[in-house]
């Protein structure tokens, strides 16, 4: 009656995976004094560019791919992770914006509504997950 799915064979179960690792890689590294953001000419770019940019590469090659590839399940993986990553960065950042912190600093980042509106977006994510799980195995 329902179709079982293999965790370990589903895309999005990687994308999830990557976003969680993204997130607590990038908390843990600023934590520790590292700073995730790029500085060149004065201008500073921020870790959520990194993020836009690996979730445009990976969306844009996953449809420019041809078809033979795309069915390629290590492929589509491969996609799902970087476009997890590229997400958990943007997702970071969103939360810091959400923080309404006018300056950057460790307080700010590690602010209690800073990390609500992380877990909120990590709840949506989780329950996107979950929900196309359960579409799956209908």
């Amino acid at each position: 009656m329902f179709k079982r799915i293999k965790l370990a064979s589903d895309p999005f179960f990687y994308l999830f995976v990557s976003f969680i690792i993204a997130i607590l890689a990038a908390r843990s590294y600023v934590y520790f004094g590292g700073d995730l953001n790029i500085s060149f000419d004065g201008i500073v770019i921020h870790h959520y560019m990194y993020g836009i940019v690996l979730m445009m590469v990976s969306g844009v090659s996953i449809f420019f791919l041809d078809s033979r590839f795309v069915r390629s399940n290590r492929l589509r993986i491969f996609f799902a992770i970087l476009f997890g990553v590229g997400l958990g960065l943007v997702a970071d950042e969103i939360s810091f914006i959400f923080s309404a912190a006018s300056f950057y600093s460790l307080t700010q980042y590690y602010s209690g509504f800073g990390l609500i509106a992380e877990a909120v977006i990590l709840v949506l994510v989780a329950a996107l997950f979950a929900f196309t799980t359960m579409r799956r195995r209908k």
